[in-house]
């Protein structure tokens, strides 16, 4: 009972104190340009394909410049950095016998490596990666428009009201 009672009264004294008061918001104050944060964001999200994009463009630079063999290595860096987490991926899609058309672009892959054909090979690895990183919102997109149209845009209505 007295356990009651000092329970009670601490409920009590806690009830009856006021709230502190709520500190205003902080904001964070940043120096970066707009275009700073987005192209940063931009690369968080979607690593391969930014990183292979911005190093294609080196290797551009570096064989306008007359460094084709640097440019060269940096093709090769984008396969091998790409590729390999790629090949990954797809080597466990096909143990869980995903069958798709990555298995090909693996396949050119290793044979731009082969052949030291690096620029084709850099290629495919920004265009696989992409699909990869950017089929979520395709199938989004894909999912809205089949739920307007589910017989597609051109076919007439399920129920046989449509626009008379």
């Amino acid at each position: 009972m007295a356990n009651n009672r000092i329970e009670q009264t601490q409920v009590q004294t806690i009830q009856n104190q006021p709230l502190p008061p709520a500190a205003p918001p902080q904001f964070e104050k940043t120096t970066q340009p707009a275009w700073y944060r987005q192209c940063w964001s931009m690369i968080k999200r979607y690593p391969i394909p930014a990183v292979a994009l911005s190093l294609l463009l080196v290797s551009a630079l570096l064989w306008l410049g007359r460094r084709s063999e640097l440019a060269n290595w940096v093709l090769l860096a984008i396969i091998v950095w790409g590729g390999i987490p790629l090949l990954w991926e797809t080597i466990k899609r096909l143990w869980h016998r995903e069958f798709s058309i990555d298995v090909i672009a693996v396949i050119a892959i290793i044979g731009s490596l082969l052949l030291h054909e690096y620029l084709a090979g850099a290629i495919v690895v920004l265009m696989l990666s992409g699909v990869r990183h950017w089929k979520p919102m395709r199938y989004g997109a894909h999912a809205a428009h089949s739920q307007r149209w589910p017989n597609g845009p051109h076919a007439p209505p399920i129920s046989g009201k449509g626009n008379n």
